[in-house]
């Protein structure tokens, strides 16, 4: 609800500079009555190339995006069925126009990690997912100023002014069980910064409610099935991941 200086932005883009020392860049958009700051810092692996680099803008969509998506040239094939034209070679653009066909259902189609952002000019709406399994980090903070998200809680502690309110709970639990416990909850070691679940979207719209929605959970089938048949089913999987990942 409130704006955030350039020094504030410029200290917090040096914070995150350890996840993507490639490229740098923010965007301020104006959200209804609030104010939507997008920063990214960026680690190029998918198209170098400077006119992929974020937050990326096209047609009525901006995105920031941390991860990677591996079956580019299958998902490239439902866009172009579509009558849709690529201008990069990024997989940040392929999520925007899987957007701009299917919507918030176009995590469906994907196979790979992500923690990315949306922002629907048309609809006025933030969309944010996470991958099914939670390999891309995303945390979130809500207050009275506003919904602070990102890839470390220390980015999201330096734009609320330093928050350090330290979730001693989380802590006891850390001392108490080991490092196993952190992945228990999706509480993080500081009060109300929590860790937006594994295969999760959020909807936000103008009056800043949150519309939480889980799109994926494992299937567990327990069919009776030999070690040979196993070992099958394992060495299949394990070549069709390694196809769309090289």
């Amino acid at each position: 609800k409130r704006t955030v200086n350039k020094e504030l932005i410029n200290k917090t883009l040096l914070s995150m500079r350890n996840r993507g020392p490639d490229h740098q860049g923010y965007q301020h958009i104006s959200f209804g009555e609030n104010n939507l700051y997008l920063l990214s810092s960026r680690l190029k692996i998918v198209d170098r190339n400077i006119r992929s680099n974020q937050p990326m803008k096209m047609d009525d969509l901006t995105i920031i995006y941390n991860g990677e998506i591996y079956n580019i040239e299958e998902v490239k094939k439902k866009i172009f069925s579509y009558g849709l034209k690529l201008k990069t070679e990024s997989d940040t653009e392929i999520i925007l126009k899987m957007y701009k066909i299917f919507g918030t259902k176009c995590v469906d189609h994907f196979e790979g990690m992500w923690a990315f952002l949306i922002y629907d000019h048309l609809n006025q709406l933030v969309f944010i997912s996470r991958d099914r399994i939670g390999e891309k980090p995303l945390y979130y903070l809500k207050n009275k100023d506003g919904f602070f998200f990102g890839s470390e809680t220390k980015f999201i502690r330096i734009l609320v002014n330093n928050y350090k309110e330290i979730n001693n709970k989380k802590i006891m639990q850390y001392l108490k069980y080991g490092y196993k416990s952190i992945e228990r909850t999706n509480e993080s070691f500081f009060r109300n910064i929590f860790k937006m679940e594994a295969g999760t979207n959020f909807i936000i719209k103008k009056d800043l409610n949150i519309l939480s929605s889980s799109y994926w959970k494992p299937q567990i089938n327990e069919k009776k099935i030999s070690e040979n048949i196993c070992k099958k089913l394992i060495r299949k999987n394990f070549e069709k991941k390694i196809k769309l990942i090289c």
